[in-house]
This record gives C-alpha cells, sequence and structure tokens, in this order.
C-alpha cells in the first residue's frame, strides 16, 4: 500500500512560474474532472492510502476545489496541499470542515524576488497570507517551499528570516526538477 498519493489536479494556475511541473501543454486534459477524482479517492480509501496530496498547477484554482475536499472528506481521506496563493471564503469553508494535515506554500524569497519568480506582482504577500492562513488549520503545521534556482539562490540568506518570520513550521528548500517548464530551462 503506498504511504502517499499524489494527485495533480489541474495544471490551471495564475502564476507564470518557470520552473512549474505543470506546463500546461494540453488544453484538452487541463482539469481533473470531479467524478474523476471522486472514483480515485473510492480508490485510495479502499487501499487504506495513509495521505494523498493534492497539487497542480494551483490546486486551489481548481473550479471544484470545495468539492474535492468534500470528497476526501467523505471518504475519511487524510489530505495534504501544495500551494502558492491563499485560498478564497468558498475553499476556506470546505478546507475548515476537513482540513488538510500539512500544506507546504512557495516562498521563494524577498517580495521583489519571489514576485518576479512566480511572475504576479503580491505573489509574495498572497503565500504568506496563505502561511498564516494554514498554519491555524493545518494540523501538523506549514512548510514554507523555496524552489532553488540561479535566479533565487543568492537570496536565500535575505529569505530566511522571512520564513522565520512567517509562521511556517519547517522551510523545505528544493532543487528544480527538470520536468514541465523547467524541462526547457538550464
Amino acid at each position: 500500500v503506498p504511504l502517499l498519493v499524489q494527485s495533480l489536479i489541474t495544471l490551471d494556475c495564475p502564476l507564470e512560474c518557470p520552473h512549474c511541473l505543470a506546463d500546461g501543454s494540453n488544453a484538452d486534459e487541463r482539469t481533473m474532472p470531479l467524478a474523476l477524482f471522486e472514483a480515485l479517492a473510492v480508490q485510495v480509501a479502499s487501499l487504506e492510502v495513509n495521505e494523498m496530496l493534492l497539487t497542480g498547477g494551483e490546486p486551489l484554482a481548481h473550479p471544484q476545489f470545495p468539492a474535492i475536499v468534500e470528497s476526501l472528506c467523505r471518504n475519511h481521506i487524510n489530505w495534504t496541499l501544495n500551494t502558492a496563493t491563499v485560498p478564497d471564503r468558498t475553499a476556506r469553508k470546505a478546507i475548515e470542515a476537513w482540513p488538510p494535515s500539512f500544506v507546504a506554500v512557495s516562498l521563494d524569497g524577498p517580495a521583489r524576488v519571489h514576485d518576479s519568480f512566480r511572475g504576479q506582482h503580491g505573489a509574495q504577500k498572497k503565500a504568506l497570507q496563505s502561511i498564516a492562513y494554514f498554519s491555524r488549520v493545518a494540523a501538523y503545521g506549514v512548510a514554507a517551499g523555496t524552489t532553488v534556482t540561479s535566479a533565487n539562490f543568492r537570496f536565500l540568506e535575505e529569505t530566511f528570516p522571512i520564513v522565520l518570520a512567517s509562521g511556517a513550521s519547517t522551510w523545505g528548500i528544493h532543487l528544480l526538477v527538470p520536468e514541465g517548464r523547467a524541462r526547457t530551462r538550464k
């Protein structure tokens, strides 16, 4: 029995991260249909898998994210989340009804670096809001996740106090995986 099943539930994302595993190249298969996810959740539950990790693109961008969380709840599946942004009010309601056990929120440097890295002004502010929110609801805490590249390596020392002040319980340092958009970058 696997200890964890990772589900990339959508390729959609409001950010433009150059290292994203989900490159969005297949427009016909951008978002996992809810019925398919629900069937997967039943299988995961029947196997008694310990954890299901929701990832993407940006999993919070899935148009039926609250229904996905409700499916996890119906099937009594512990879940974790990789995100780079803050959940909206509708997603929060579902999250608070069946909280994740752990959340990783992308935090790739000081605001100017993070926002450039993520391709959106204000992205770091949203990441910090997300860490603060999930620190209150995730049973086992929140990791600030930093993907290290040549674009942000020299800012790691400046990033550390931001991570400490964020409320994250851990700091995950990740090396670039040459998949998705990162496949074509050195």
